[in-house]
């Protein structure tokens, strides 16, 4: 009984704060029995559920980023091919008004936003160039 009394007098109460530090080294304990159990069975050669599921993942995951790269590149290459689109549209609305001499009042807009989606989507100087030269030196009359 004495040595129950002595071996009480030196125990600290359990508080949450040290419940909680208690807590967290058993899971972290168990974690690490995990893993080495995993790891001596790879050991072996034995595959465990676990381990073909992370390989599942893996692989999952592969593909995906595999899938994305794809689709980031046909983004790209449609860009592109928006780009040249636009850019040959501008064209031809240039040689139009200045063969015209004006820029017609109900077509003003549209050509000011396709400069502008052609600008966006990284259009070079020479569309720019066209364009400024149509909105400076010809007006804007309405159609005949």
């Amino acid at each position: 009984m004495n040595l129950l009394k002595y071996l009480m007098s030196f125990s600290h109460p359990l508080t949450f704060s040290t419940f909680f530090i208690y807590m967290l080294g058993i899971i972290f304990l168990l974690k690490e029995v995990i893993s080495a159990a995993d790891w001596l069975l790879n050991y072996l050669g034995i595959t465990s559920r676990r381990i073909l599921k992370r390989e599942q993942e893996s692989k999952r995951i592969s593909d995906i980023s595999c899938r994305l790269d794809i689709q980031a590149e046909n983004i790209d290459k449609l860009c592109d091919a928006n780009r040249v689109i636009l850019s040959d549209r501008i064209n031809q609305k240039y040689k139009v008004y200045l063969n015209k001499g004006y820029i017609p009042e109900d077509e003003y807009e549209e050509f000011v936003s396709l400069h502008n989606v052609y600008n966006e989507i990284g259009g070079n100087h020479t569309g720019d160039e066209k364009f400024s030269k149509c909105i400076k030196q010809l007006p804007i009359k309405p159609d005949n």
